[in-house]
């Protein structure tokens, strides 16, 4: 009975399924123990949808986000139940919503890139079918942005039919689809990429007049954009205030860099760029008329790609006039690439005589070059993890639930580990990787790494000019076998401050105040089978070679100081902050002017 039900599905939906099942292999093939990208994604989404699967319906909704960096404004740092993925995650084991999402994404991507290039474009099916795998073999190299840009041809496609003059109600279901699209969609990451695309295509691809596809492309996008309003307005307000507000993004010296940066990597690019040569090349000398379409889909292409480069270029030169709009990241434009190439390599495709034979020679091009990417995922499921291996570990699911009484944070040394996948496991941490939180915190953060980045001019820039992690960044780590002396990296003082009673490492960690809870033989000593057996057995069992630490300086989370003093400037406070011993930071409530009321004694009494 299967076979026949099979038989019953059209053959190019059959070859794209096939195509889904190969791109998506190592992420389902071993259910929960299976490989993850940490990118961008085990780092950050994957942590963050867990925690809100774990939360309560009165949590989801509140503004404050208590469990990362010692608290965040939830809008500002854009992590919210609106998103189609949370209810995925409580309705389902993790893995397995994680693991359904990737086959949607990158089979839907597929089929409407497909059904766009045959009955939008008027492309052979043969062509068509290129297309759409060419276009999930890109887009499976970000599958973190929530499938935005994984929908995006299912809502060309079905705006193109709502276009048609002769469809009714079209602009309830173009309401409709902006809704359903906002589920899918950021503002941050996603949406200023995407709908400038879709007013673009209905623009020049849709059906009917030009002034009504227009008013679909507004309608689509008020609808797609109205639920991500008061994060947008969240982000505007405090991003002046937030860390991002003095980022000094390097300037592209080279543009040819650049420009190469926003295409896929070169063995994966050279089926489409073949396919578009040898159109082109066959329409010459053959005297074939080459399509406005092919024209239009090669402008928009470069427009991605040298445009995106270009762009990327200009702003940086000119980052310090633009403020906090400086870390925009205007190269995710090129994330549109995928797609506009594998049209156009369609394009170029269907102008050759011999299709069917062309088709398989890219599709074994495509194979050959995926090789490369599956070997690396695979390096990265050995050395970094499966899912079971990050967000199953016994020790870290211990410590949850015994973590002591009281409210506690916990922090992660990020030598194989994330700071993220603790919050996972319902902890709180004073690390993490978030979008946006304060620039308050980011300064009393760089006081607790201060001992490092004195010695490492390249974490100094890194974490006070750019980028978002929150970390105990080092190197060096694989120099100190038998432990890192973490006072002359960083400052526990100002950590016990925060209320970091524990920290998580793979590396042992040495210090008077860090009392071990959970520790292992050192990786030094065990010989290379038993260290690839750790790591194998891990992705099946959760991470177990893990030391633990508890930190018997730490301060509760709410105590009374009987010292104040009041600083009149914000930088000695930091100073005096990141020198204080354990015992003043328990003793003295370090205060700027601004926030002391005028006329009080400096003394809460003994």
């Amino acid at each position: 009975m299967l076979p026949d039900l099979i038989r019953r599905i059209p053959l190019p939906t059959r070859i794209l399924g096939l195509a889904t099942l190969w791109l998506a292999i190592e992420y389902v093939i071993l259910g929960p123990f299976s490989f993850i990208p940490i990118l961008d994604t085990a780092d950050s989404t994957l942590p963050w949808t867990l925690m809100l699967a774990r939360e309560g319906l009165g949590e989801r909704l509140s503004l404050w986000l208590p469990s990362m960096a010692c608290g965040l404004d939830r809008l500002s740092a854009g992590i919210l139940d609106a998103h189609w993925l949370t209810w995925g995650f409580t309705l389902l084991p993790g893995w397995l919503a994680f693991q359904a999402a990737i086959l949607a994404h990158l089979f839907l991507s597929a089929f409407f890139t497909f059904r766009i290039a045959t009955e939008d474009l008027g492309l052979s099916e043969t062509a068509g079918v290129f297309a759409g795998v060419y276009t999930a073999f890109g887009l499976a190299l970000i599958i973190s942005y929530q499938g935005a840009f994984h929908l995006l041809p299912f809502i060309l496609w079905s705006l193109g039919r709502l276009s048609s003059p002769d469809r009714r109600a079209p602009w309830a279901w173009a309401a409709g689809l902006g809704l359903l699209y906002s589920g899918f969609s950021n503002v941050s990451q996603t949406l200023p990429f995407c709908l400038p695309a879709v007013i673009v295509w209905l623009g020049l691809f849709g059906r009917g007049s030009l002034p009504r596809r227009m008013a679909l492309a507004a309608i689509f996008c008020a609808c797609a954009s109205a639920p991500h309003l008061p994060v947008a307005w969240a982000l505007v307000d405090n991003a002046p205030r937030s860390h991002r507000a003095d980022w000094a993004p390097p300037a592209s010296q080279d543009l040819l860099a650049a420009f190469s940066e926003t295409l896929l990597p070169p063995l994966q690019q050279l089926p489409a760029v073949l396919a578009v040569l040898a159109g082109l090349a066959a329409a010459r000398r053959g005297r074939k008329t080459i399509s406005r379409s092919f024209i239009l889909l090669l402008l928009l292409y470069a427009l991605c790609t040298a445009g995106t480069a270009l762009l990327t270029a200009v702003k940086d030169a000119h980052a310090a006039r633009l403020g906090f709009l400086r870390g925009f990241p205007v190269g995710r434009f090129a994330h549109l690439a995928p797609f506009l190439g594998a049209l156009c390599a369609a394009c170029g495709l269907d102008l050759l005589p011999r299709k069917r034979l062309v088709l398989w020679a890219a599709a074994i091009l495509l194979a050959v070059s995926s090789l490369d990417l599956k070997i690396r995922h695979a390096e990265t499921w050995l050395f970094q993890g499966s899912y079971a291996a990050n967000y199953h570990s016994p020790a870290i699911r211990d410590l949850a639930r015994k973590g002591g009484p009281g409210p506690f944070r916990v922090a992660t040394f990020t030598h194989g580990m994330h700071p993220a996948y603790a919050e996972a496991y319902g902890l709180e941490t004073v690390d993490g990787y978030p979008n946006m939180y304060p620039k308050t915190y980011q300064r009393f953060w760089s006081k607790v790494i201060e001992p490092l980045t004195d010695r490492d001019e390249r974490y100094r820039r890194y974490f006070n000019e750019w980028g978002n992690r929150i970390y105990f960044f080092l190197e060096s780590v694989e120099s100190m076998p038998d432990g890192i002396p973490f006072q002359r990296y960083y400052r526990l003082d100002l950590l016990s401050l925060a209320n970091m009673r524990y920290l998580i490492s793979r590396h042992p960690l040495l210090h008077k105040d860090l009392i071990p809870i959970l520790r292992q033989t050192p990786w030094h000593d065990l010989s290379r089978r038993e260290r690839l057996w750790i790591r194998f057995k891990e992705n099946f069992l959760g991470k177990s070679y893990l030391f633990i630490y508890e930190n018997r300086a730490c301060l509760p989370r709410a105590f009374f100081a009987p010292r104040v003093k009041v600083f009149d400037a914000g930088e000695d406070l930091l100073s005096a902050l990141g020198n204080a011993s354990s015992e003043e930071l328990r003793r003295t409530a370090f205060v700027e002017r601004p926030h002391w009321q005028e006329g009080r004694g400096t003394s809460f009494g003994a």
